[in-house]
C-alpha cells in the first residue's frame, strides 16, 4: 500500500508538471504582430526608404515615369507593390 501511494504521488507530481509546462509554451510559442498603419504597406529597410522618399521629394525620372504609367492606365503584373509605392 504504501508503494502505491508513493507512485500515485509521483504521477501526480509529473502530471502537474507536464500542464505546466504546456500551459507555459503557449505564452511562448508565437510573437505578438500587429500593423499600426493604414494599408497598403510596404515593408522596407530604412536606407530603401530613405531613397525612395528622397525619389519622390526630387521627382525624378524613374519616378515620374511610374506615375505618368499609371495615370495612363498600364496593368502592371505587380499591381500592389505599384500601389504601395504611389501611396
Amino acid at each position: 500500500m504504501l508503494l502505491k501511494m508513493g507512485s500515485m504521488r509521483s504521477i501526480r507530481i509529473v502530471l502537474a508538471g507536464w500542464a505546466t509546462l504546456v500551459g507555459s509554451l503557449s505564452l511562448f510559442g508565437q510573437a505578438e504582430y500587429r500593423v499600426y498603419t493604414e494599408r497598403p504597406r510596404l515593408f522596407l529597410e530604412s536606407q530603401r526608404l530613405e531613397r525612395l522618399r528622397k525619389e519622390v521629394e526630387r521627382g525624378s525620372l524613374r519616378w515620374e515615369a511610374l506615375q505618368g504609367l499609371v495615370k495612363a492606365g498600364t496593368v502592371f503584373p505587380e499591381q500592389p507593390l505599384v500601389d504601395g509605392l504611389l501611396f
